[in-house]
């Protein structure tokens, strides 16, 4: 706005509604002899709104010591505003994706606990009972790489897998261990 067209203008009239009080609240302790400094929008002769910071001060005074006239500056800070709103939305999304991310942790952590439980159970039974006939170990095997297929370590169970191949990997993976174990 050119300064005459200012002049013309009331007081708050360029004041953003929701902000009009807050305005006022500083022009009034200007009255009442103290400096203040407000944060607020103003219409843009062209651009909608725009944020202002201004300080308000009282300069004159009657003879009585009263205040007559309130002195204001200002100074357009809405790039600063928008800064911290762009700042506040990319930290609100680091916190969302943190969280996330944590849930994901949580879940996976979940997902593979929950068969190797499952294939440690089994090899440890196998380990403790090495009498066990054919048959039941090759049960425990089976069940043990059964819960691992679709508990989620593989997801589901991979073209060309083969139960007795992996029984009989297992098998000779628990051999070789007990051999080494026993002597």
């Amino acid at each position: 706005y050119a300064p005459m067209q200012l002049l013309e203008l009331r007081p708050f009239e360029l004041v953003h509604p929701d902000d009009l009080e807050a305005v006022r609240g500083s022009h009034r302790a200007a009255l009442g002899g103290e400096s203040h400094r407000v944060e607020y929008r103003s219409r843009h002769r062209e651009a909608g709104y725009v944020w202002l910071e201004t300080t308000h001060r009282a300069t004159l005074q009657t003879s009585d010591g009263s205040e007559l006239e309130v002195q204001s500056s200002s100074h357009d800070i809405t790039g600063r505003i928008n800064a911290e709103r762009a700042l506040s939305a990319s930290e609100q999304r680091y916190r969302e994706l943190y969280k996330a991310q944590q849930r994901f942790v949580s879940d996976a952590s979940h997902e593979l606990r929950a068969p190797l439980t499952s294939i440690t159970g089994g090899l440890q039974l196998l380990e403790r009972y090495p009498d066990l006939a054919g048959e039941e170990q090759t049960q425990i095997l089976r069940e043990s790489l059964i819960c691992t297929c679709f508990c989620g370590v593989l997801g589901r169970q991979p073209s060309g897998f083969q139960t007795s191949t992996a029984l009989n990997w297992c098998r000779s993976s628990l051999a070789a261990s007990w051999a080494t174990q026993i002597g």
